[in-house]
């Protein structure tokens, strides 16, 4: 092998262009053939898979933030009357965290008091 590896690049050196042509060559006789473009399809294909499922993943975790802050802001207004105009259901609504929004749902539910549920969110990061 290493016989050939020395050939190989002293035939490059004397030749580069027979070889540039010869590589290009190689490279389109690759490209037509059955098993080149099957493989091709196929790399496209994965990757278009994985696209949709990082896709619904994403809209998996965006549709439970979302749920999330809802059942917060229901319980809020149940609670203690809170109007979606007020400030507080917008710094909710800005929360992306969801494991955050989940302590949040819980504190909404256990908290006697508005300003006990905001010393929370202020407290929790």
């Amino acid at each position: 092998m290493a016989e050939f590896d020395t050939i190989s690049k002293h035939l490059i050196q004397k030749y580069p262009d027979d070889f540039a042509n010869l590589k290009e060559g190689i490279r389109d006789i690759l490209r037509e053939s059955s098993l080149f473009q099957s493989l091709t399809q196929q790399s496209r294909e994965e990757a278009r898979e994985e696209g949709r499922e990082e896709g619904r993943e994403e809209g998996i975790e965006q549709g439970g933030r979302e749920r999330a802050i809802e059942d917060i802001l229901d319980v809020l207004e149940i609670r203690f009357d809170l109007r979606q105009t007020d400030p507080l259901s917008a710094r909710i609504s800005a929360i992306e965290d969801l494991q955050r929004l989940k302590r949040l749902h819980r504190a909404a539910i256990q908290v006697s008091n508005l300003d006990e549920f905001e010393r929370m969110l202020d407290s929790t990061t």
